[in-house]
């Protein structure tokens, strides 16, 4: 099973990705967060395979994000 994280602030797109993934035989969505600064907190308590980070996060972009989860 590979575990997924999911960082999107557009709730829309987010929904749409967390179904999308948890839909995927083999994959599971663990953790769905809408800022960088809940996706640092968040992420590491699930110890996911894959993240999905969106860039353009409200206040920390999502590259930063990224590199400090990394």
């Amino acid at each position: 099973m590979t575990k997924v994280a999911i960082g999107e602030d557009n709730a829309t797109l987010r929904k749409y990705l967390a179904g999308l993934v948890s839909n995927t035989p083999d994959y599971k969505c663990v953790c769905v967060c809408e800022s960088a600064e809940e996706a640092i907190v968040e992420i590491p308590k699930h110890r996911p395979n894959v993240v999905l980070m969106d860039i353009h996060l409200p206040g920390e972009s999502g590259i930063v994000c990224t590199a400090r989860l990394h």
